[in-house]
């Protein structure tokens, strides 16, 4: 353990008249715990929690999430489509997102955010079993799935045979066998699987940094594959018969899990951190990597929607026209009419 006075010097303001707006910095979990055991904080010192961002953002990106899909099966209702297995796959997905923001706001209700030394001893297996456990496992096959929707509708548009349709089975196949290996190690990378929860547990666990190096491969394999699943559709579509303003605007839209391939490579650069003990209940690592899986899952379900909703968008744009041009012929017939309108010939006589 360090000095606590060069701890204390971390945490306490230089200045002698300090800024009141500033806030100290927050010192590394094993600096703060170490002095919070000495009582050596100052009274007023705030206690980290980066809980409440945490489950803002989750919320945040489950809303965006539920209005997009809402949207698209009334899109496919509305249009007297129907559902495909497209469809049904992405809405399992949400669900599934839905499931990870209920337990991360048990977690957090729980003290998930805050270092090791602030939560309650017998809050950390519960937390770990809920956050880091079941809420890891069902967030990697949300993230999975949502990108095997898009890849089925890729297959829908894709010419039986095609280069385009083989590349997109590959995607799938493969991205799905390595996500549904990380759920499953999960679960039983520790004997019993109750160690893998509760530290406290007498048993055995796998080397951390070979399961770690392989959460961060998947993590990476996954970003190429939104990469690779926004670029499938320039192909496809560049060839329709179209306006290229219009073609443009399709296969832009159909691009957007690009954005989901960004949030995944950021996720797998926090996945490195997953050596530190306790890593779930630390300030940064835990709390950031749950804030970037939330939000990749999250734009690759408005990503797969987006191509849909641009239908929608089109269609009420094209009415709204329509609209406006008759209020404008309306208008101009009575203008021609004049003051003899609505008895174009005169007034009638008695």
């Amino acid at each position: 353990m360090k000095n606590p006075t060069t701890l204390l010097e971390l945490l306490l303001p230089r200045d002698v008249n300090p800024d009141p707006s500033t806030s100290p910095p927050h010192p590394s979990s094993t600096e703060y715990c170490d002095l919070k055991a000495l009582g050596l904080l100052p009274p007023d010192y705030p206690m980290p929690d980066r809980g409440p961002i945490v489950s803002r953002t989750v919320w945040a990106f489950l809303a965006f999430s539920t209005v997009f899909i809402a949207l698209r099966v009334y899109c496919k209702k509305w249009r007297s489509r129907g559902l495909w297995w497209d469809d049904y796959v992405l809405i399992v997905s949400w669900l599934m997102l839905i499931i990870c923001a209920v337990l991360c706001q048990l977690a957090v209700d729980l003290g998930f955010g805050r270092y090791p030394c602030d939560i309650a001893p017998e809050n950390h297996p519960i937390i770990a079993l809920g956050g880091a456990t079941l809420g890891t496992c069902i967030s990697i096959l949300a993230v999975a799935w949502s990108k095997t929707s898009f890849a089925i509708t890729i297959l829908r548009l894709s010419p039986s045979g095609s280069m385009l349709e083989k590349t997109a089975w590959f995607v799938l196949i493969s991205m799905n066998a390595l996500m549904t290996t990380q759920a499953v190690v999960v679960w039983v990378k520790c004997t019993p699987i109750r160690k893998n929860w509760d530290l406290a547990t007498e048993g055995s666990c796998w080397d951390v940094n070979a399961t770690n190096n392989y959460g961060v491969f998947c993590g990476v394999y996954s970003g190429l594959c939104d990469i690779l699943l926004a670029l499938l559709p320039w192909k496809l579509l560049w060839k329709l018969q179209m306006r290229k303003k219009e073609k443009l605007g399709v296969v832009v839209c159909m691009s957007m899990g690009i954005v989901a391939g960004v949030w995944a490579f950021i996720k797998s650069s926090k996945l490195l951190l997953l050596g530190s003990k306790n890593f779930t209940y630390y300030l940064d690592e835990g709390s950031l990597l749950v804030i970037w899986t939330s939000a990749e899952t999250g734009t690759t379900i408005m990503a797969s929607c987006i191509p849909v909703l641009r239908v929608l968008f089109k269609e009420l744009h094209n009415t709204h026209v329509e609209k406006l041009n008759s209020k404008e012929t309306a208008e101009s017939m009575k203008s021609d009419q004049g003051s003899d309108w609505p008895y174009p010939h005169g007034h009638p006589t008695v």
